[in-house]
């Protein structure tokens, strides 16, 4: 019987795809040349060893699983094989900003990773949602792991209903009113278009 109920609960279980495009939710310490290197990332750019590094799945409150695709496991990953993920958190590099703004018109929902958190990009003087971002995340690795494992959001996210996506969130933030998510003006027009799957 406890058999059974286990099955019909792993039945039942969703699989959502995110992609991290961004080193500082992946890489683990060997991708530092050397303590100084790792010192100035960490102090300066907010880099914490307690990462995802490594990490292909994570569970959900709900058992959902949510398979994370990395710069690590997806070396030569396109962008229209970005785009047909769920969800995902990029950067504020150089090289990030370009991807995302290549991602624009693809209906991906892409959350800021970054330590110009708020404000605007310190590389391209773009905001947030000039940029194709959708949401802007504190840049600690709680705060992410937060939001991709949040059931009501990943829901919301694959309904394409922007007053749910709001509802999940601003549940989300409740308790974190200090370094909440934040939603910017991009999401309206990001969930608007019909992504091709």
């Amino acid at each position: 019987m406890v058999a059974e109920a286990t099955q019909q609960t792993e039945s039942k279980a969703k699989e959502y795809k995110v992609f991290l495009g961004t080193g500082y939710l992946t890489e683990g310490l060997e991708s530092f040349k050397c303590p100084a290197e790792f010192l100035t990332q960490a102090l300066e750019y907010g880099y914490d060893p307690n990462n995802l590094h490594g990490m292909e799945f994570l569970q959900t409150p709900r058992g959902n699983i949510i398979r994370l695709s990395t710069r690590d496991n997806s070396q030569n990953i396109t962008l229209r094989e970005i785009a047909e993920h769920d969800f995902a958190i990029a950067g504020s590099t150089k090289p990030n900003e370009e991807k995302v703004l290549d991602l624009k018109c693809s209906g991906l929902v892409v959350a800021r990773y970054s330590i110009f958190y708020g404000g605007p990009s310190g590389y391209s003087d773009r905001s947030p949602e000039d940029g194709g971002y959708s949401l802007d995340l504190p840049k600690v690795v709680p705060a992410a792991v937060a939001l991709m494992t949040n059931d009501d959001f990943l829901e919301a996210i694959v309904s394409r209903e922007e007053a749910r996506v709001r509802d999940a969130i601003a549940k989300l933030n409740v308790g974190h009113e200090n370094a909440p998510v934040l939603i910017t003006p991009f999401l309206s027009e990001a969930l608007r278009i019909r992504k091709g799957k």
